[in-house]
């Protein structure tokens, strides 16, 4: 950590609150995302030990909500999740990565 520098009278640093108040709401919602991601991670590691501990590649299921679920080992470390909008309809897929480094 690095020592705070000395101000010379005159010379401070200006303040300007909407600025820092933005940046303390960027840095809020970064660290939001950051726990999701550990979330995620974890999941998609439950979710495929489930896979592996039933002895299945595909499962497919429709939900509740009318939603068909496809889940589909991808490679031993790694499971995929893809949501149709109904069961008569593909939709979006879900790739099984975070979205940010890892």
């Amino acid at each position: 950590m690095t020592a705070k520098q000395t101000e010379i009278p005159g010379t401070e640093r200006a303040a300007i609150p909407e600025i820092e108040e933005q940046a303390a709401l960027l840095h809020e919602i970064v660290q939001r995302r950051l726990s999701i991601q550990k979330q995620e991670k974890e999941q998609h590691a439950k979710t495929l030990d489930q896979m592996k501990a039933h002895g299945i590649e595909v499962h497919k299921y429709v939900g509740d909500n009318g939603k068909e679920m496809t889940i589909r080992v991808k490679t031993d470390q790694k499971v995929s999740v893809r949501v149709s909008k109904n069961a008569e309809a593909d939709g979006d897929e879900d790739d099984g990565e975070p979205a940010g480094p890892n």
